[in-house]
Formats: C-alpha cells, structure tokens, sequence
C-alpha cells in the first residue's frame, strides 16, 4: 500500500476513534447528570434517599454516594432503623474509597454510634476488615477505645467471628483492647473460646498466654465459655 494512503487512513481511523470516545464521555456524562437529577426528586423523601445511599455504599458505587450527598448534605447522618450510617456500612463492606469521601465531606461521622453503641470501628472488626481498621486508625486511634453498650470493644467483635489478623492487629497497636472486660466481664478472650475460634487461642497463648486465665465476674473461666458452648476443641487447648 502507498505509505501516504496509509498514513492517511490511519489519520481517519484515530479521528474516528477520538470521535467515538467523545462520544461515549458526553453519553456517561448525559447519564450521570439523569441520574443526579432522578437521585436530587427522590432525596426529598427521606426514606427513599436513606435506600438510595445506603444501598450505593454497600455496592461500593462511589460515584452515587457523591451524588446524594452532592444533592442534600445530610444524607451523610442518615441513620437506619438501628442507627446505622452509611459510614458504618462502608467500613462493613470493606469500602475505603467511600469512607474516605465521607470523612472528607463530614469528618463527625467517623465517631457516629448507632443504636447499640457501636461505632464504624466495631463493624469492620466484626467483618474482618484489617485494611479498613488500619485506615481509620490513622485517622483518629481514640476510636479504638469506644465501648458498645454491652462494654464490647473492637477486640470483642473480632474475637466473635474468630478474624485472627483483625485482633492481632488490635493487640499491636491497643494492647489494652484484648485484655478489657466487657459489662459482664468477659474478655476477647472469653468471647474467642465461646465461639470456638482455636486460632485466637492459640495465638494469645503464644503472645499473652495470662489472658487465658481471665475469669469474669462470676469467675467463669474460658474453660467454662468453651465447654457450655460445645467447643471441643478448644476444651481440649485450655
């Protein structure tokens, strides 16, 4: 082929291909303003609007989250009936990107507590969610401190689903967490032998094997939590 027909064929075909993602961009854009609009009308019923974010935050849809509260800031303290916010639900589905949207646009929300008393912090330790601990450390490690109204701390909630990074995590960097009694004494450590979860056993009694023999305030000891709870095998640990 004649190198001037095929330069200029080129030239056509990246024009065409300029043309075509000029084209793709105004249609997004034209969708993400539709969208804002239907979003702005059903903001005006609060109940809508809670679904709205809420359901954004869980998906990990960023972009819908900025558009709610672009619309009406205080979708930001929008609680569910247990008094939950989206920055509770984003620290529970792992969304960093979000929480950091949240924080930026109303840094209050890191210390919201729901109706339980529980803070974003009790969520992401319940689920697992080190990335997300790490990242609201940083942020404001005085967090780490708040208690739910059962006196569970993060360390509590960790010990629940058996998340052996989570708690070591917290062992690191709030040693007190993991040997704190909650209102009825019962420490991580009870809560780790309750449920089973050998690992969190296992890795106290290599790293602070005196938790073991923490009792609550009716002396029950982890022994007792594990047996009543039919944990055979931790029975068999202790």
């Amino acid at each position: 082929m004649d190198p001037k027909l095929r330069t200029m064929l080129q030239k056509k075909a990246e024009q065409r291909a300029v043309e075509a993602q000029k084209a793709a961009d105004s249609a997004k854009e034209a969708a993400h303003e539709m969208e804002k609009q239907v979003v702005k009308k059903q903001l005006k019923d609060e109940h809508c609007g809670m679904e709205i974010i809420f359901d954004a935050t869980k998906s990990g849809n960023l972009q819908l989250v900025q558009c709610c509260v672009e619309n009406d800031l205080r979708c930001t303290k929008l609680a569910d009936s247990g008094g939950s916010t989206a920055f509770h639900y984003a620290a529970r589905y792992g969304h960093e990107d979000i929480l950091e949207y949240l924080y930026d646009v109303d840094s209050e929300t890191i210390t919201t507590k729901n109706h339980g008393g529980r803070t974003a912090v009790h969520w992401a330790a319940l689920h697992g969610e080190k990335k997300i601990l790490s990242w609201i450390f940083q942020k404001d490690p005085a967090i780490f401190e708040v208690v739910d109204k059962d006196g569970c701390n993060a360390a509590h909630f960790a010990a629940t689903n058996g998340h052996l990074s989570v708690f070591l995590f917290l062992a690191a960097k709030m040693p007190d967490l993991i040997r704190s009694p909650d209102n009825d004494g019962r420490t991580p450590a009870h809560i780790a032998a309750s449920n089973g979860h050998e690992n969190i056993i296992e890795a106290l009694h290599a790293k602070r094997p005196n938790l073991l023999m923490a009792k609550d305030y009716i002396n029950a000891t982890l022994l007792h939590y594990a047996a009543s709870g039919g944990r055979y095998q931790v029975v068999e640990f202790l």
